[in-house]
Parts: structure tokens; C-alpha cells; sequence
């Protein structure tokens, strides 16, 4: 049993049906957590602090459990780039290196298992791999995006087939082997941006969401407005758009079932953050900065672990220059917040275990860590 969790779902099952029977309940101070039914759908208002459930407290305390890729005197225990990285039920590591074009499998401690794949186009090889993850029947997949294909593998590393794909662009696949896309469309100078399901004819099934905005080739906004979203192994779905901090939940039908919405204190974007990005600005175009960051992070600014907790990776920093990452439960509900450095991205988080991908760590080298979340 996941230790966080003992003695929170019953108390949170029960808060929740008072919650909706009651529409507001107090948790500390002013701060109140909000739901209502509009539309025939609950719709959870949480404040811009977190209400820790009962037994917790509002910030778990991150152990550094373990770092791969120090080792570079040990024969293929380095990296010479990370993409991706996947953990299945044993705790054992897949990550992937589009440079060496390899991916390698460490166990819970960090020990070399075995390493598969190279440069190519036949079966079990890769020509620019983007993506990896364990499928719930334990088959690896690999997105292929030079090669335009999805590769599968046993766990051990053993070819079972490469299924070609059209260049699809962003995308991930749901429980039923769905496609949900992002597509981008530029019209005249507007640009519309979708969020759809496929089938795996790449049939269009449904529209999720869609919207324009003003568009300028010439005119790059670092912060886009743009979709997160993430498929559940339930059938359910989770998406919003990084401008705004509304979660949806959906389910296979496209359905919404559930929208979380959260209070939270825009960040401003300063002129020494300006300075980062115009000293890598294109000769041909120009930067146009908001005046504030978006409260999520289009890049792994959504997580899901294996309780159904959500974890946004916002821009606000804490005294220490650390990325703080808002944490709800299996109800939507604003209950902590995690802070971890900013070079690092959490890529999984499972049995209270955070899996952390670093592309360049202090020593100039890609790292993969591994913490363990307590919650007092």
C-alpha cells in the first residue's frame, strides 16, 4: 500500500462527499476549497495554498536516492544525451540516449542490466528515437521520429515490431491505443491549435479543444500558449492549456467528467530572464515576451502517478532557486506542493518515488536521479 495514502482515502472519500453536499469547506485560515456541480459536472476552486490532507504535510521532504551516469570509467553505465526515461513495477530504469542511439536498463540500485538498440533503419534500430514507455501488458515503446515509427520491445530488449506512423508531431497514446494529438495550423495570421483524438488509422475521432491566436512567423514566444495533456491507463484523459490553470478531465468518449481549477500568483518575467533567451535569439527572428510566465510549464509541466495524483510544474522558484510543482489528489484537490532545481525534470513519479531527468548536470553530463517523497 502506498504509505501516503493510508488513513487519506477514507478521510478523503469523506471529505469529498461533504464537499459536494456542502459546496465549500475550511482548512486552514481563509483558505477554502471550493466545489461545485455547473453543468452537471463537479467543478473543484482551490486556493492559491495548498490544504494538506490530514497526517500530511503541505511539502514533502525529497531524499536523493540515487544518480546514474557518473560512472564514465564503466563501459556503457554514461550517457552521452537522455530524451526519456521510463520505471516499470520492479523499479528497474529504461532510459533512452538519442545520441548513442541505445537504450539501456539499470535496476532499483543503479546496476547495468542490459543495453539494446543502434543506428539504423531495420528492425530493433533506431534513426532519431524521441520517446519510450512501458505499456500496461509490459511491452516497451519506442517512438521512432526520423525513422516515422513506433518500435516494440520486450522488456528484455527482444524485437517484436515497428509499426510505421505518419509524422504525427506531439503526441501520446491512450488506454485503447488511441492517439491524442496536438496540431498546429497556421491561417493567414492566426494560427489554430487543436487538441483531438485519432484512431490508429489516424481516423479523426473527436475534437477535444481547440483555439487561435494571432501568429507571426517572424515573432517567437518562448512561453506559447499550448497544451499539456496526459491519457490515464483508466480510460480518462487530462489535459488544459498553459495559459490557463484549469485542469480537465475527460473521459474515453471526450466527455468532460471533472475540471480542476487553482488561485495561484502570476510570475513575472524579468529583464535579466529576457537576457537568457535573447543571447540564443535567431538572426531571422525576434523573441516577444509576455509580461508574465503562464502558470504551467508546457515542457513536463504534467505528471500523473500511479495513485492518479496530478503534479504541475509551474515558474514559481522557492529562496533556493528550486521549481516549485503543485501537487492534487486523486479529487482534484490543492494539497502540497514539491520543489525540485530547476536543471532537473521529473519525468516519473511512482511508489512515492520521483525519477528525475537532468539533460546537462554540473558536471556537463546527463543524469538520471531518483528521490524518495516523504510526507510528513
Amino acid at each position: 500500500m502506498n504509505k501516503r495514502h493510508i488513513g487519506g482515502d477514507g478521510v478523503g472519500i469523506f471529505l469529498f462527499c461533504l464537499l459536494l453536499l456542502s459546496s465549500a469547506i475550511a482548512f486552514s485560515g481563509e483558505d477554502k476549497i471550493v466545489i461545485k456541480t455547473e453543468n452537471g459536472i463537479p467543478v473543484v476552486y482551490n486556493p492559491r495554498n495548498p490544504c494538506p490532507l490530514e497526517g500530511m504535510s503541505a511539502q514533502p521532504l525529497l531524499k536523493e536516492e540515487l544518480v546514474i551516469g557518473r560512472n564514465q570509467q564503466k563501459q556503457d553505465n554514461w550517457f552521452s544525451a537522455l530524451n526519456a526515461l521510463a520505471v516499470d513495477d520492479a523499479g528497474n530504469i529504461y532510459t533512452l540516449d538519442p545520441k548513442d542511439v541505445r537504450i539501456r536498463v539499470f535496476d532499483r540500485d543503479g546496476k547495468l542490466l542490459r543495453s539494446f538498440g543502434q543506428k539504423g533503419q531495420g528492425p530493433g534500430e533506431f534513426s532519431g528515437p524521441g520517446s519510450l514507455r512501458i505499456l500496461p501488458d509490459n511491452i516497451l515503446e519506442v517512438f521512432d521520429v526520423l525513422n516515422s515509427r513506433l518500435s516494440y520491445f520486450t522488456l528484455d530488449g527482444k524485437s517484436l515490431r515497428d509499426v510505421p506512423m505518419a509524422r504525427l508531431g506531439f503526441f501520446k497514446i491512450d488506454a485503447k491505443g488511441f492517439f491524442c494529438l496536438h496540431r498546429r495550423e497556421p491561417t493567414g495570421n492566426r494560427m489554430v491549435e487543436e487538441l483531438v483524438k485519432v484512431d490508429p488509422d489516424l481516423k479523426r475521432v473527436l475534437t477535444i479543444h481547440s483555439f487561435e491566436h494571432p501568429w507571426n512567423p517572424r515573432l517567437i514566444n518562448p512561453f506559447p500558449e499550448t497544451y499539456v495533456f496526459e491519457p490515464l491507463k483508466t480510460g480518462e484523459t487530462v489535459w488544459m492549456i498553459t495559459s490557463e490553470y484549469k485542469i480537465n478531465v475527460i473521459d474515453s468518449e471526450g466527455k468532460l467528467i471533472r475540471r480542476i481549477v487553482k488561485d495561484y500568483n502570476p510570475v513575472k518575467i524579468t529583464a535579466a530572464d529576457r537576457e537568457k533567451y535573447l543571447m540564443a535569439e535567431p538572426q531571422d527572428q525576434k523573441y516577444e515576451f509576455p509580461q508574465s510566465y503562464p502558470p504551467v510549464n508546457w515542457v513536463n509541466g504534467l505528471i500523473i502517478d500511479d495513485a492518479g495524483w496530478i503534479y504541475l510544474r509551474t515558474y514559481e522558484k522557492d529562496d533556493q532557486g528550486r521549481i516549485f510543482h503543485d501537487v492534487f489528489d486523486q479529487d482534484g484537490r490543492f494539497v502540497g506542493r514539491l520543489c525540485i532545481p530547476e536543471s532537473e525534470r521529473a519525468s516519473v513519479i511512482m511508489k512515492n518515488k520521483i525519477y528525475c531527468l537532468i539533460r546537462e548536470s554540473e558536471e556537463g553530463i546527463p543524469l538520471v536521479k531518483r528521490y524518495n517523497m516523504i510526507w510528513k
